[in-house]
C-alpha cells in the first residue's frame, strides 16, 4: 500500500508530503478497523483519500503554475511579489494582471478586517444600547 507522496504527489511548493502520509496512514487504519473484508477496506481508503485530495491537488497545480510563470511577477515591487506568492493557490491569479490582483486582494483583506470588527463590535454595541435603554426607563 502506498502512502503520501508515493501514492499521490503534489507540487513541492505546498509542502504537504508529510501531512499527506500521516493522513493516509490514519485513513488506512480507520478503513482496516471498520471493514472486515480487506478489498472493501482498501476500496474505502482509496475513495476517501481521492476525495480528500481534490482541493490540495488543485492548490498544488496553481502553485506550480505560479512558479512556471515567475517572469510575470518578478518585476513587481518586493511586497507585491511576495503577497502574490502567498496567493499562488488562487485559481483567479493567472487570469488577472498581477498589480490589479494585488490591489483587489489588499482591498478584500481590509474589507474582511472591517467585517470582523463589525461582527465583534455588533453584539457589544447592541448590549450597550440595551443597557442604556434600560437605565433611561428608570
Amino acid at each position: 500500500m502506498l502512502l503520501g507522496d508515493a501514492a499521490h504527489t503534489t507540487h513541492y511548493s505546498i509542502g504537504a508530503g508529510t501531512t499527506l502520509a500521516l493522513e493516509d496512514a490514519i485513513a488506512l487504519a480507520d478503513a482496516l478497523r471498520d471493514c472486515a473484508d480487506l478489498p472493501e477496506a482498501l476500496a474505502r481508503y482509496e475513495r476517501e483519500r481521492k476525495s480528500a485530495l481534490l482541493s490540495l491537488q488543485s492548490a498544488a497545480r496553481y502553485s506550480a503554475q505560479w512558479y512556471e510563470n515567475l517572469a510575470r511577477y518578478i518585476d513587481l515591487p518586493p511586497e507585491q511579489m511576495f503577497a502574490l506568492l502567498g496567493q499562488r493557490h488562487s485559481p483567479l491569479l493567472p487570469y488577472v494582471p498581477p498589480q490589479l490582483y494585488y490591489r483587489l486582494d489588499r482591498a478584500a483583506g481590509q474589507l474582511e478586517a472591517l467585517r470582523r470588527l463589525k461582527r465583534w463590535l455588533g453584539p457589544r454595541l447592541a448590549r450597550g444600547a440595551h443597557a442604556r435603554a434600560l437605565t433611561s426607563r428608570k
